[in-house]
Formats: structure tokens, sequence, C-alpha cells
């Protein structure tokens, strides 16, 4: 699986979209994500910090997500999701800042730990290494 699926798909999971039982989940980490009203929603742009080494390569695996993924409810069964869970906010944003309010939402919020890392909207290729260390620090506890 991809990064650009794989990041969708762990969007969802985080919004409640994806049918896993709560007993199996181990770790909730919403990496920015945004939805579109039509039936697919198209990839984002790349970001702008995209090194050019990595267009080509991630250009070739992005692809739509049908709406679909975004709209179908969780049904979550054994009681409360009580897992612990992380926001992380990339701070290269976009002029209009999209995910702003989640990130306050995340960062006052007691149920979750809220961090922030110097990429753009895909910390997966913009800032792999850092990512990496920050994913690291959350799953210990950190």
């Amino acid at each position: 699986m991809g990064w650009s699926r794989l990041h969708r798909l762990w969007g969802l999971l985080w919004q409640g979209r994806w049918g896993e039982p709560s007993h199996r989940l181990r770790w909730g980490v919403r990496l920015r994500g945004v939805l579109a009203g039509e039936w697919r929603v198209p990839p984002n742009p790349t970001p702008p910090d995209t090194p050019a080494a990595d267009l080509a390569w991630l250009t070739e695996r992005r692809v739509d997500m049908p709406i679909k993924c975004f709209e179908t409810k969780l049904k979550l069964h054994g009681g409360e999701l009580t897992l612990p869970r992380s926001y992380i906010y990339a701070t290269r944003i976009t002029p209009a800042d999209t995910f702003a309010p989640f990130a306050r939402r995340a960062k006052c919020h007691p149920g979750w730990r809220y961090y922030e890392i110097d990429a753009s909207h895909s910390p997966n290729v913009t800032a792999p290494e850092g990512l990496s260390k920050l994913l690291q620090k959350i799953v210990a506890g950190g």
C-alpha cells in the first residue's frame, strides 16, 4: 500500500469511518486531512516543499478516494474508544490554514496529546525523519 493511500486510510481511521473493532486499535494519530463534497475526493495539490526527486514517485501513486470512505459510519462494539490519541499539526500551512480549527480543538481537549511538525501536509514525504522521530515519541508515550 502506497504512502498516499495509507495516509488517507489512517485519516479515515481517526475520523471514525474505518470499521475496526475498538479493542484492536492501539493508537489514533491525526495527520491533517479534509473532505471534499463529491463522489470521489481528488488528492490535494503536491505541497510546494516536496523534494523534486520525490515528485514523480509521489504523483504516480496519488489517486482519488471514493467519498463513501468518508461517509460510511464506523460501528464500534465493546464500549467507548479509550485508546491514547495524538494530533500532529503540520506548521507549513496554506494561506487558508484549513486545519487550524482541528488543531486548536485537539490542543485544548484533555483526551488528545498535541504535537507540531515543521512540515507541509505530507510530512511522510517532506519531513520523513522528523515524522518518524515524532511517531516513535508518540508510541513511547511521550
